[in-house]
C-alpha cells in the first residue's frame, strides 16, 4: 500500500513531486487514512479480483490527491481540538 501511494505521489500529474523522504513519510501516514476512506466511499465493493490494476488504483489515486487529503485531515483535527 505504501509503495502504490508513493507512486501516486511521485507521478502526480497535478503538481511537482516532493523529495523522496517526504513522499515515503506521507505515503506511510496515509496508510492509516486510506482504508477508512475506501470503506466510506464503498470502493472495495467495486474492486474485482480478476483485474489487478483495479486493486491498486485507489491507492495510486490517493497518492494523486495527497495534498487535499492532508488539508482535510488537518482541518478536522483543528476543529476537533477547538
Amino acid at each position: 500500500m505504501v509503495a502504490f501511494i508513493g507512486l501516486g505521489i511521485q507521478f502526480n500529474p497535478f503538481g511537482a513531486a516532493p523529495p523522496l523522504w517526504e513522499t515515503l513519510t506521507t505515503a506511510y501516514g496515509l496508510t492509516y487514512v486510506v482504508p477508512m476512506l475506501l470503506e466510506r466511499l464503498w470502493l472495495k465493493r467495486f474492486i474485482r479480483k480478476r483485474l489487478p490494476l483495479l486493486q491498486v488504483a485507489p491507492y495510486i489515486l490517493t497518492g494523486f490527491l495527497w495534498q487535499p487529503l492532508l488539508e482535510a485531515i488537518k482541518s478536522v483535527v483543528v476543529a476537533f481540538i477547538k
